[in-house]
């Protein structure tokens, strides 16, 4: 389940993420090279340290001395360059995923957003493919480097003084499964936290929803009441993260210096031969190295522990939304949509139980019928945003199942109960989805709607900017915008759902008007109880009991306008 425990879902299935970065794979290969040759630099310089402290390499010690600083400046450059390389093959993954993201979150099926929560959906999308971008670069900028840092640095150790290269190679994989023990039990706690700030930030948004609410009704107390509880919650959790981080990082930095001290002591005792200059300085040398790859990848590890659970949330987002292709990609031609038989729901407790509809292009046809009894799910099927249990859309006698889909939608205008309006122009919200629709098209929708006739009176016109969902217009004012989006894009069926809720009588009527007027009038259908949208149409049904019924009506009411 989407947005469930990351823990629950098991270790996070790489494959969709290795498939993402296949078009980098030479990047990561030549930042792999770089840190290959930084190693070998390492220990060029370290050679030239041995044999500084030679007898015969006194003789050229400035020259030893100067091979050395150059193979060290030359490792960082080379460090760096990995480093580059790296990161930008990481930020074009990265950036290849979060389409992919948004690909997946388009192709969810009708409601998930609303079960899986839009609050969580903006975190997956936006902090979690943050946290793979850092989990990645950790991994692949500073881990993997520092790990082939260490093996090089260990088979250098092992080659001088085996006894010390094998102990230091023993300790360094002590501390990896220690790292590993106290990872498991910091995740569980970042998890904890995660959940609580999500919940912070759900409650912030019920907060900004349910101002005007909490004004009016002089309710600040409650919601400054519930908000603080969360704020503690979460300042708890964030908190305890904090001082188990530092705690962490302390003792992993005291295990480190411990890791040396061993290997000290361990050279105390050796043997008099491995005591000597011309060994012990690049001992030494490999020593303070090694300690400093280790300390790198301790340090990234982190952001690879906070990555993982963003992991399988990412991964279970791309795997719930992803897009089904139609089977043979059908275009609509004469745009005859058809209902046969659809039924939708359980057997014994169907909401819809064999429902059909013909939509002819120039009539306008409503369905209504009391609340629940399935009118917006059949909108939905004829959508194709959901498929019945039995039965079929036909659109000129094809399976809907068999048409292509975008093409399909792209021919609908649906407006629903609730116009949805972003922050924009009007003009923009008009034109929404085809940002190159020439003006011409825009302004005569927004006549055939009436959205001219108020937008005109407002600064700019059509080029008035509108706040969140549309403010500061009305209800009606905003279902008109949304009327004038569907019509603008010429569509072949009309789907309106409840249009009269925000529109008085004098204004349906001036609408089914406008829609008859229309070159090339599409098919109207309509879901509303409105009695003058009922008396103006030429078809009549009540869904009621899972089918249509055609209620008695008069012989002239089809010529209403």
């Amino acid at each position: 389940m989407l947005g469930g425990d990351p823990q629950a879902g098991g270790a996070p299935d790489w494959r969709a993420f290795t498939r993402l970065g296949r078009g980098d794979y030479p990047s990561l290969l030549a930042g792999t090279l770089a840190t290959l040759l930084r190693s070998a630099l390492l220990i060029a310089a370290t050679l030239a340290i041995a044999r500084l402290m030679t007898p015969d390499g006194a003789r050229q010690s400035w020259m030893l001395a100067a091979v050395a600083a150059a193979c060290t400046i030359a490792s960082g450059i080379a460090a760096y360059a990995a480093r580059a390389v790296t990161v930008g093959a990481v930020k074009r993954v990265n950036a290849r995923l979060r389409i992919a993201l948004v690909e997946a979150t388009l192709a969810l099926p009708s409601g998930a957003v609303e079960r899986i929560g839009a609050a969580r959906l903006r975190h997956i999308l936006a902090q979690d493919s943050e946290r793979l971008d850092c989990m990645a670069n950790a991994l692949l900028g500073v881990i993997l480097p520092a790990i082939v840092t260490a093996v090089a640095i260990l088979a250098a150790l092992i080659w001088i003084a085996p006894l010390v290269g094998l102990s230091a190679a023993l300790l360094c994989g002590l501390l990896v499964l220690l790292r590993r023990g106290s990872a498991r039990k910091m995740r569980r706690l970042v998890d904890e936290a995660q959940e609580a700030i999500e919940r912070l930030d759900s409650g912030m948004a019920l907060l900004l929803h349910r101002h005007g609410l909490a004004r009016s009704s002089a309710s600040e107390d409650f919601e400054r009441a519930e908000r603080s509880r969360q704020i503690e919650e979460t300042a708890r959790w964030t908190g305890t993260i904090a001082r188990r981080m530092a705690r962490l990082s302390e003792v992993e930095g005291a295990r480190t210096a411990l890791a040396i001290l061993a290997l000290i002591l361990l050279l105390a005792h050796a043997p008099a031969d491995l005591l000597a200059i011309d060994r012990l300085a690049p001992l030494l040398f490999l020593l303070v190295l090694l300690r400093g790859a280790v300390q790198q990848a301790q340090s990234a590890v982190r952001d690879v522990d906070g990555g993982r659970p963003a992991l399988v949330r990412v991964q279970q987002l791309l795997e719930h939304g992803a897009p089904t292709a139609s089977a043979s990609g059908v275009a609509p031609r004469d745009w005859i949509v058809e209902a046969r038989g659809i039924a939708f729901g359980h057997s014994d407790d169907a909401l819809l139980r064999g429902v059909d509809l013909a939509l002819a292009a120039g009539e306008v046809t409503v369905v209504s019928g009391a609340n629940g009894t399935g009118k917006t799910t059949f909108l939905a099927i004829l959508l194709g945003l959901i498929t019945p249990r039995s039965g079929a859309v036909l659109v000129d006698g094809v399976d809907l199942r068999e048409i292509d889909g975008t093409t399909y939608r792209r021919g609908i205008g649906h407006v629903a109960q609730s116009a949805v309006l972003f922050p924009g122009t009007i003009a923009d919200n008009i034109a929404y989805g085809d940002p190159a629709m020439a003006r011409a098209i825009v302004r005569r929708a927004a006549e055939a709607t009436g959205v001219a006739g108020f937008a005109d009176a407002l600064p700019g016109g059509l080029d008035f900017r509108l706040g969140d969902g549309g403010a500061p217009l009305s209800g009606g004012q905003r279902q008109r915008i949304a009327l004038a989006r569907a019509l603008a894009r010429r569509p072949r069926l009309l789907i309106l759902d409840e249009p009269g809720n925000h529109l008085d009588a004098d204004a349906v009527q001036g609408l089914v008007a406008a829609l008859r007027a229309l070159a090339d009038a599409p098919a109207v259908l309509i879901v509303s109880h409105d009695p003058v949208i009922i008396a103006a149409a030429d078809h009549h049904y009540r869904l009621a009991d899972g089918i249509l019924l055609a209620p008695d009506r008069p012989a002239t009411i089809s010529s209403a306008a």
